[in-house]
């Protein structure tokens, strides 16, 4: 499977993302429009709730008789999220890696009430909610020098510094604040119970300062962008699989060669030092090796080597018209080869890549192949391959 196709799969695997983001707004949607809605009036004066599973949204203005503090701010709230992460350096493999991980994650709610439509109803937040109304109110980060504090200090909230492992560099920490105010208009779907409306089970209670048309329509609104974005990346990650040219070879790749390939395969080679590709053969015989430019590199001038498995050249290729050259070895045994693939129009020192088209093919021959003594330029640049690391294949 060429590059291009992993490249578009992993885009169409990318196009999940919007795509399951649309799905759970849409799921959200059918929620919000399944759950009997009655005003805090009329459930003040009938608790209940027509829906199989106690479900009920309702809408009016909140109170919080007894707000929490938020602790780093000490702002009065309905419900608050504290967040402390610590950030860190180390070394892998030579590489330096940073990372964030959780330190302390704290989050919790308060009772009220929701009024309207000439009476109250209680509301929990207690276990939680899915609110579209909470705010940032703090966000700041912490440097470490070389002296570790024994105590962190964000605002109003303190903290022991915590034990800090081995094999890695902690470089901050950080906190962030997040609050639900104690007033505002809000609409709430959960589950009527004991005079309430609570977290319903495993599912999580909707709160939104929106209304319910406002909410619905935010909901409609975002399952489309997500739906379009799934869309479009679902027809790039198609463009990518059939029309993109990301660098690499088009075709199959000519890595590693056994025997004849009497169909065109695609390497991709260094200018400065050429591509030297394993080539087994499983029987005796004498080869035609055809190579030439790949499309859009028509400017480069390849050549190729033959050589033994001790790095000896048997048959080098001759420059030929339009850049295409062949060469014909002897009679080689069954065993291990190596073909150098140069760019003979490339500069020694340059880093880039020329890609190549490659065939071999079986001819009748007797004699061996004889060994060049002499080593042409073409097999001397694969001494480049080292200084630059490139290994062979």
């Amino acid at each position: 499977m060429g590059d291009n196709f992993i490249l578009g799969f992993m885009v169409l695997f990318l196009a999940a993302l919007p795509g399951l983001f649309a799905l759970w707004q849409h799921f959200k949607g059918k929620r919000i429009l399944a759950a009997p809605f009655k005003t805090p009036g009329a459930l003040a004066k009938d608790p209940s709730s027509p829906h199989p599973k106690g479900l009920i949204s309702t809408e009016g203005a909140l109170a919080i008789d007894a707000p929490l503090l938020s602790p780093i701010t000490q702002t009065p709230c309905a419900y608050y999220q504290l967040l402390v992460f610590r950030q860190y350096e180390k070394h892998e493999n030579g590489e330096k890696k940073s990372g964030t991980e959780p330190v302390t994650q704290e989050s919790k709610g308060a009772e009220g009430t929701l009024s309207g439509d000439g009476g109250t109803l209680g509301v929990d937040f207690t276990k939680g909610a899915d609110f579209d109304n909470i705010k940032e109110t703090f966000d700041e980060k912490v440097k470490i020098g070389l002296r570790i504090p024994s105590e962190l200090v964000f605002g109003s909230f303190r903290m022991k510094t915590p034990s800090l492992p081995d094999g890695d560099e902690t470089v901050s920490f950080s906190a962030t604040e997040r609050i639900v105010p104690v007033d505002g208009n809000l609409y709430v779907l959960g589950k009527l119970e004991d005079g309430a409306i609570r977290k319903p089970g495993f599912r999580s209670m909707i709160v939104s300062s929106k209304g319910r048309d406002g909410l619905l329509a935010s909901t409609a609104k975002k399952k489309k962008i997500g739906g379009y974005a799934a869309a479009a990346v679902a027809v790039m990650s198609l463009f990518v699989m059939i029309f993109a040219d990301n660098g690499r070879p088009e075709a199959d790749r000519c890595y590693p060669l056994k025997d004849a390939r009497p169909e065109f395969c695609v390497g991709l080679g260094s200018r400065a030092a050429g591509d030297q590709t394993t080539w087994t053969l499983s029987k005796g015989a004498a080869y035609r090796i055809d190579v030439a430019p790949s499309k859009g590199d028509g400017a480069s001038r390849p050549v190729v080597t033959v050589m033994n498995e001790d790095g000896r050249a048997l048959a080098v290729s001759e420059e030929g018209k339009d850049g295409i050259v062949t060469v014909t070895t002897g009679r080689l045994p069954a065993g291990k080869y190596s073909l150098d693939v140069s760019d003979a129009a490339g500069a020694v020192d340059g880093d880039e890549y020329f890609k190549y088209r490659l065939t071999i093919t079986e001819v009748p021959s007797q004699e061996p192949a004889p060994v060049v003594e002499k080593q042409p330029a073409a097999v001397k640049k694969t001494s480049a391959v080292a200084k630059n690391g490139k290994k062979k294949r």
